[in-house]
């Protein structure tokens, strides 16, 4: 199936006037070789299966983001540099006072909030703010590949389908 749709790219390439030399064979075998692509042989099918490896993937993700760049830094990916840092102040600081006060801090932000949440109720995340998370958090950490398997496992925002996340 890879080396018949590969053919006719190449050969809708080629009539746009792209130098295209080997066939489709020549380039998926090198594209193996170099290890950008496996190859199995799943039990009980009629063909073997072609997938991207790891690196290659995580390498077309970072690509993506180098030729449609973000025009500005996100409230969310703020949020998280944010969150990482203090994380990693916390993580490798070794003076027990400093840690203790930390925590107290955080156990007063956690009392203020059921406190809110107890007087106001529950106040929900604005839906444009609830996808642009969902947005960074699936260029950052997941492919589209491994949300669209959540979703069709039933792990679902429900405000938003999952093609909006996608």
């Amino acid at each position: 199936m890879l080396k018949e749709r590969l053919t006719r790219e190449i050969e809708q390439l080629q009539a746009k006037g792209e130098d295209l030399p080997q066939p489709a064979q020549a380039y998926v075998t090198d594209w193996l070789v170099n290890g950008w692509l496996t190859l199995r042989f799943p039990v009980g099918a009629v063909e073997e299966k072609y997938e991207l490896t790891t690196d290659t993937a995580n390498a077309i993700r970072f690509i993506a983001t180098l030729v449609q760049p973000r025009p500005t830094a996100t409230e969310s990916r703020l949020a998280t540099v944010m969150q990482q840092l203090t994380k990693l102040a916390e993580d490798t600081d070794t003076n027990p006072r400093t840690r203790l006060a930390a925590l107290l801090a955080e156990r007063k932000r956690i009392d203020r909030d059921i406190q809110l949440m107890q007087r106001d109720g529950v106040k929900a995340l604005q839906d444009d703010r609830a996808l642009e998370r969902i947005r960074e958090h699936n260029l950052s950490r997941v492919g589209n590949h491994d949300i669209a398997l959540h979703c069709g496992r039933g792990y679902q925002i429900p405000q938003f389908p999952c093609f909006l996340l996608i």
